[in-house]
């Protein structure tokens, strides 16, 4: 299934199937690979970044956001304000 055309699916109890998850960590990790490019990263950013990208992604699914797109949206989002709210931090 391509990236684009997936989408999370969850059942009513919070639960997501195995496509779903996949669908997440895909997500996550072109988030991840979007947030950090190919430059030096700061001791610690990383995590900190990872943190808040598995946060807002996982948040999104849980408030019933499908589109991967949208996730990754949202969760570059909420790195890039954290970093400009916090560029001492980072």
């Amino acid at each position: 299934m391509a990236f684009r055309e997936a989408t999370v699916q969850t059942h009513d109890t919070g639960v997501y199937s195995p496509e779903a998850l996949a669908v997440l960590y895909r997500v996550f990790d072109e988030s991840f690979r979007i947030a950090t490019g190919n430059g030096p990263v700061r001791s610690g950013w990383q995590d900190d970044v990872r943190f808040r990208l598995a946060q807002v992604i996982m948040c999104g699914a849980a408030r019933g956001v499908k589109d991967p797109l949208a996730l990754r949206r949202m969760a570059l989002t909420a790195v890039a304000m954290g970093y400009l709210d916090n560029s001492a931090v980072y």
